[in-house]
This record gives structure tokens, C-alpha cells and sequence, in this order.
């Protein structure tokens, strides 16, 4: 969860290149991943699309992605190495074992970013930056 929400508050301030860099924010942003994760739940709500398959764990997958990228550094996405210890794989060995479903993944993603109270305008809830 720390890293869910470092990313999301560093994103919002522009640490890291979200609506700066296009590559980064259209392949690796959790703003990205954010936004598609509650536009589905809204649609699953509503029933227009099937509940994410219980096996599948491709947001966990993207998210070690972008947790290393953002341990490590990445040129191509103008994001510079944060070497806080937190996205550090070998200090978190757990995250790398463990997998969690997307269903499960999705709402955590969903509970932290978006603003609370009723939907906005066009029946989406409205989805926020951090304070």
C-alpha cells in the first residue's frame, strides 16, 4: 500500500512524469492503470462487462513493472532512480513471491485514488490526486 501510495502522490506532484512524459504515462503510470481500473469497475457495477477473472494477475504484473522502474531508473521514461529502499526487490521479497488476483488489486487501486462520495456528471465517481 506505501508504494500504491507514494506513486500516486509523486504522480500528482510531478516526481514522476505522469502527463509530463506520453510514453511513460500511456505504458507504466498507476495514473493510467487508475483511471482504466475505474472506468471497468464502473462498468462491472453496472453489468456492461464481466468481473475481472479470479485468476488473473496481469495488474500485479504491471505493477512490479513499474515498481522496478521506479527502483531502478529509467531513461526512456524520464524517471529517475528512487533509491529510498521502498521499491527495492530484494529488501520486499514477498511482493516478488506472491501474487494478488486483479479483482482484489483493482478495488485497492480504486479505494486509495478515488474521491469520495457520490459519482460526478456521466455516472463516473470522480477520481482525485492526493491532498
Amino acid at each position: 500500500m506505501y508504494r500504491l501510495l507514494f506513486i500516486l502522490f509523486a504522480e500528482d506532484r510531478k516526481l514522476l512524469p505522469f502527463h509530463v512524459d506520453r510514453a511513460y504515462t500511456d505504458n507504466r503510470s498507476l495514473g493510467r492503470f487508475r483511471d482504466d481500473i475505474a472506468s471497468r469497475l464502473d462498468h462491472i457495477e453496472d453489468g456492461r462487462e464481466p468481473e475481472y477473472p479470479p485468476q488473473s494477475c496481469a495488474l500485479w504484473e504491471d505493477l512490479l513493472t513499474l515498481f522496478d522502474l521506479i527502483d531502478r531508473g529509467a531513461a526512456r521514461y524520464k524517471v529517475p532512480a528512487y533509491n529510498g529502499g521502498l521499491f527495492d526487490s530484494a529488501s520486499h521479497p514477498f511482493l516478488s513471491a506472491k501474487k494478488m488476483p486483479d479483482g482484489y488489486l483493482a478495488r485497492v487501486i480504486d479505494q486509495l485514488a478515488r474521491a469520495p462520495g457520490p459519482r460526478a456528471s456521466g455516472g463516473q465517481r470522480r477520481t482525485s490526486g492526493l491532498p
